[in-house]
């Protein structure tokens, strides 16, 4: 890491910054992580504590640890809410832990958003070990992925060849790389259309926004709290953003699979369908469901079945 104090607070009138991170599985954790801590103030979420784990933490403002593990939502909403109860920041950092990122990045976002007023959350264009693109804007769930992914079809190396075939697509590489509106360039900002969400992989956000708009919300375990975010972002009259960092920000795209985390994956795009009214979604997936339940696919792609009807 190479930034320095006054990269991670540039004089854009925004004031201080905040950061949260959350941390799960005892991870390494990255050099850029303790040198945030030494100048903006960090406040960590210890999400599945355990004897003998997270023995080496960088000094934090205050550090939580939950007494069992909680979702996504709810260790930043938790995270947050220590932040503001001890200082009065004008942006909002969430951060993963798995990133690789220059601290130069946190003053290349917060310039972004003063350059936006009407902008309530940007994050930084995304790459992979590879220097290539990666997921960095997502589009809102339709109805026939929704299908393939609830009837356990979007596996594996389905899903391999799926990902590949996807990331040819010129509309692909338009929304992870920016080629489509010159936002490859150092600093430029691509404000998301209708249709597209914003995930919380690493994202900078309006103090402000986050009071209008409200925290993640807490009922969703696992993977859809940041589609719910954004939708409610913009239904309040916000804007989101992609922003060229001019230095790499890396991710390495892990997920942890299982039966139970595919469960909760189906259980809070349920909740998502329900919440915005998105029946065509809700009628695909619950018809993939059935599929995935009542033929070969339940032992090929099993689900905890009763955590998805929750």
């Amino acid at each position: 890491m190479t930034g320095t104090a006054s990269d991670a607070t540039p004089g854009t009138g925004l004031g201080s910054v905040g950061v949260v991170c959350v941390l799960h599985g005892d991870p390494p954790l990255p050099e850029w992580l303790s040198q945030l801590a030494a100048v903006v103030p960090l406040v960590l979420v210890l999400n599945d504590p355990a004897p003998g784990r997270y023995t080496d933490l960088p000094p934090a403002l205050r550090t939580l640890v939950n007494a069992e593990p909680a979702g996504f939502a709810e260790n930043v909403d938790r995270g947050v809410e220590a932040l503001l109860a001890q200082v009065p920041v004008d942006v909002l950092l969430s951060l993963n832990f798995d990133l690789e990122l220059d601290l130069s990045v946190v003053g290349s976002l917060v310039a972004a958003l003063a350059r936006s007023p009407e902008t309530a959350a940007v994050g930084p264009l995304l790459v992979g070990p590879d220097g290539r693109p990666v997921f960095s804007a997502g589009r809102l769930p339709r109805a026939p992925l929704e299908f393939l992914r609830a009837a356990g079809l979007r596996q594996g190396r389905l899903l391999q060849l799926q990902r590949r075939l996807l990331r040819r697509s010129a509309a692909w590489r338009g929304r992870n790389s920016g080629s489509d509106q010159g936002t490859g360039t150092a600093g430029a900002v691509r404000l998301l259309p209708e249709g597209e969400y914003l995930p919380w992989t690493c994202v900078a956000v309006r103090r402000t926004a986050w009071a209008a708009i409200g925290p993640l919300d807490r009922r969703f375990r696992l993977y859809a709290e940041d589609i719910d975010w954004s939708v409610r972002a913009v239904a309040a009259g916000w804007r989101l953003g992609l922003v060229a960092t001019g230095t790499p920000v890396v991710h390495a795209e892990r997920w942890t699979r299982s039966p139970l985390t595919d469960a909760w994956y189906e259980a809070s795009h349920t909740r998502l369908h329900r919440k915005h009214g998105w029946t065509a979604c809700g009628r695909a997936q619950r018809a993939g469901l059935a599929l995935r339940r009542w033929t070969p696919l339940r032992w090929t792609a099993p689900l905890t079945w009763p955590e998805v009807h929750r």
